[in-house]
């Protein structure tokens, strides 16, 4: 994949999307991942790994945790609202 026309990335609840691959260089680009402490879906284990992925290929995570499940949480969408106007 080609990340050069993205500035960021705001991902919520995601799942490593290449198994064997690793990303291309992001050169510091900041990433928003949230991710649940009980999701059955994408456990924290695969949350962790991807957040480990992103910040070997020189990427600025940050990710919020939450205690709920897959679904996506009101506390959530706060988090990635203030992110995103605290770097854009």
């Amino acid at each position: 994949m080609n990340y050069s026309g993205l500035k960021g990335a705001i991902l919520l609840h995601p799942m490593t999307p290449f198994k064997n691959k690793k990303p291309q260089y992001l050169h510091h680009m900041p990433v928003f991942m949230s991710a649940g402490e009980n999701d059955l879906l994408c456990s924290p284990t695969e949350s962790q790994r991807l957040q480990q992925l992103l910040t070997q290929a020189d990427g600025d995570v940050s990710i919020e945790w939450g205690k709920n499940g897959h679904a996506l949480t009101q506390k959530e969408m706060q988090a990635a609202k203030k992110w995103y106007h605290d770097r854009f």
